[in-house]
């Protein structure tokens, strides 16, 4: 027996590639794809379509088959908006909401496109941008939107060559309203003023 070796590999791979096959079966390995793109794709929170070059759906996820459904019901630019770069913003007035629908190309396949239901994210900027500009006891612009409007106005007014006119109020004894019958008072009257220059 003097020369003759003995290869443990032959002998050992055949087992082990059995263990191997019995471990991704048992124990599912092969289904970690479908799991990921169920988690991922699946239970996004933004619909997502998958478009071939012809702009036929290849693939969607629930949420993007409601919002696109939803979508081609009101806006028939759709197939155009998918093929522009940029992010759109549409009003869903029969179902309340804001949509944002933006699409990426995908080299030589086609397109993903991404549909988001924003209406919360624009009701909290349109409330920011309220409580920016409007003065909470008169209900009119404070005074930062008075002037960014104002040399608009002036600057429009300016340019064309336009007639423009200004008028200021001022309230007499206002102070003496405070000192005598206190701040409530003299916030019915500013308030009570604003009510009537509406």
């Amino acid at each position: 027996f003097g020369d003759l070796s003995i290869d443990y590999t032959a002998m050992i791979l055949p087992p082990c590639i059995l263990l191997i096959n019995h471990a991704l079966m048992k124990y599912n390995f092969l289904e970690i794809k479908e799991m990921a793109r169920e988690r991922v794709f699946e239970d996004n929170r933004i619909g997502y379509l998958l478009l071939s070059k012809q702009l036929k759906v290849v693939d969607m996820n629930p949420l993007g088959k409601q919002l696109l459904k939803q979508l081609e019901a009101n806006n028939p630019l759709i197939h155009e908006w998918i093929l522009d770069d940029t992010k759109h913003l549409i009003q869903l007035e029969k179902h309340n909401k804001t949509v944002s629908i933006s699409s990426q190309a995908i080299e030589n396949s086609g397109y993903l496109v991404s549909i988001e239901d924003v209406s919360e994210r624009e009701a909290i900027l349109n409330r920011l941008e309220y409580l920016a500009n409007i003065d909470a006891l008169t209900q009119l612009n404070n005074r930062r939107s008075f002037f960014e409007q104002a040399n608009q106005i002036f600057e429009h007014a300016d340019r064309y060559h336009e007639p423009l006119a200004c008028l200021m109020i001022d309230i007499y004894h206002f102070k003496d309203v405070n000192d005598h019958h206190g701040h409530e008072a003299g916030d019915t009257v500013l308030k009570s003023l604003a009510e009537t220059m509406k």
